[in-house]
C-alpha cells in the first residue's frame, strides 16, 4: 500500500524527468510535507483517519521539534519541501527552500545539464558531499543487487517500482 512507501519512492514511480513537485499543488498545503511520515504512522499504528490523524501528526511534529531542536515549529514550517527529477535514470531528490524564495532560478540551476550528475540526479555541490559520506566502492551495489534479485523473484511485487526503490543506492560508486 502507499502507506508503506515514502514520498520519494512514490514520486520515482510517477514523476517524469525534468519536472518538479510541491505538496501545495497536490494537497493545497506545503505543511503536508512536514507531517507526511508522521501521518502515515498515526494512520497505520493508531488507526486514526482524516482530521483526527492530521491533528495527531501535527501534535507529534510540534513536540518533536520542541524536544529535538528546542524551538517552536514555526521556523521549520517556513521551509517548504520540493522534489526535482532532472533525468529519468535517477531518483527525484528533495530540497527545501524558504516559503518566500523564488523557485525559478533554483530549478533552472538544478535542470541545467552541466550542474547535475546524471548517475545520481543530484546537483554537483550536493553530489560531492554525498560522495564523501557514502559507503565504500561496490559495497552497497553488491548488497543491493543481492536483495533486489531475491525480491524480483516475488511475482506479487511490481518490477518497475522495485527497480525504482533501489535506483538511488550509491550510483556514483560504480566502476
Amino acid at each position: 500500500s502507499c502507506l508503506d512507501r515514502n514520498d520519494r519512492s512514490i514520486l520515482a514511480s510517477i514523476m517524469p524527468e525534468a519536472r518538479w513537485f510541491d505538496y501545495e499543488s497536490l494537497l493545497g498545503s506545503q505543511e503536508a510535507a512536514h507531517y507526511y511520515n508522521l501521518l502515515k504512522a498515526v494512520m497505520r499504528e493508531e488507526g486514526l483517519e482524516g482530521d483526527s490523524a492530521l491533528r495527531e501528526a501535527k501534535r507529534l511534529f510540534e513536540g518533536g521539534v520542541k524536544e529535538n531542536l528546542g524551538c517552536p515549529p514555526d521556523p521549520i514550517l517556513k521551509a517548504y519541501r520540493y522534489f526535482h527529477r532532472p533525468c529519468a535514470k535517477a531518483l527525484p531528490f528533495c530540497f527545501e527552500a524558504h516559503k518566500e524564495a523564488r523557485l525559478e532560478p533554483i530549478l533552472a540551476y538544478f535542470q541545467a545539464k552541466p550542474n547535475f550528475n546524471e548517475a545520481t540526479g543530484l546537483p554537483f555541490p550536493i553530489d560531492l558531499i554525498d560522495e564523501n559520506v557514502t559507503l565504500p566502492r561496490r559495497f552497497a551495489k553488491e548488497f543491493v543487487e543481492e536483495i533486489e534479485a531475491l525480491l524480483m523473484k516475488d511475482p506479487k511485487l511490481d518490477k518497475v517500482d522495485l527497480s525504482n526503490n533501489f535506483l538511488g543506492v550509491n550510483p556514483q560508486k560504480e566502476e
